[in-house]
């Protein structure tokens, strides 16, 4: 199956066969025969059995039950209020049980980044924020790239710490996709694409039989089943065991 949203409505198509695809009629769904927030939407994202729409129009979000395809429901929906950035929302991206949106709404207060948290899909709740407008954004673990907007520039935005951010000005970037280690931003102004490398790397999980990095941040438990070496410093906020010998070369060893 695959999804489209054209003239505020959502449509499921039967792809089966991929030279003959097929509008599924019971699977339409228009924001004019609902009490639901689908007029204008800019963007689509998916996870699991749900749909995530980010419509512009109505400056907030819907989620979609596609459990049965050929019979989708709508559950809960999310508009722009007090405290939310979803004035004119358009890009939109999940890392469960978060998604951002991207909200550009002219250079209003409440546009920017918004986090929502979606674990119950009938409610719906804003959570923490960024004031910086955009259209389009991609999430990479804890990094939020996102361009658009009245500052027409690529935003790097960590949510865990939103006083760490960066930010390049582009003449008029028309979106994001982020692969491995490097950004993909066409430029239409200029008509162009601009590329640009991103060191960090972003996991939950990670066997290797060797790792080099420049920093290295673990949030969790992690074992080494040989050497482990660290040549600037090492930070323990919290226990560590240790099963074997422990070298300090240094004169320098402070326990805390």
């Amino acid at each position: 199956y695959a999804v489209a949203s054209v003239a505020d409505a959502l449509s499921v198509i039967d792809i089966a066969d991929p030279a003959n695809p097929r509008l599924i009629p019971t699977a339409t769904i228009a924001d004019s025969s609902c009490s639901c927030v689908m007029n204008g939407v800019e963007g689509i994202a998916l996870f699991g059995d749900f749909l995530y729409l980010a419509a512009g129009a109505e400056d907030g979000i819907q989620i979609v039950d596609i459990t049965q395809p050929r019979a989708p429901k709508t559950r809960g929906s999310l508009t722009d209020a007090a405290g939310s950035n979803l004035d004119g929302a358009e890009g939109i991206e999940i890392a469960w049980p978060y998604l951002s949106v991207a909200a550009d709404g002219n250079g209003a207060a409440d546009n920017g980044l918004q986090i929502v948290d979606v674990s119950d899909p009938d409610s719906p709740t804003a959570t923490g924020r960024v004031n910086t407008d955009a259209e389009d954004l991609e999430v990479v673990g804890r990094y939020v790239y996102m361009v658009g907007g009245t500052g027409d520039d690529l935003k790097i935005i960590d949510v865990w710490n939103q006083n760490d951010n960066a930010s390049i000005y582009l003449n008029d970037p028309a979106g994001i996709q982020v692969s491995g280690k490097y950004a993909y931003v066409p430029v239409e102004v200029d008509n162009a694409l601009q590329i640009f490398e991103v060191s960090h790397l972003e996991t939950t999980g990670i066997a290797a039989g060797q790792i080099s990095s420049g920093q290295l941040y673990v949030d969790g438990p992690s074992w080494f089943g040989g050497w482990a070496d660290f040549f600037s410093g090492f930070n323990v906020d919290g226990d560590a065991w240790i099963g074997g010998s422990f070298t300090v070369a240094s004169s320098n060893l402070s326990l805390l």
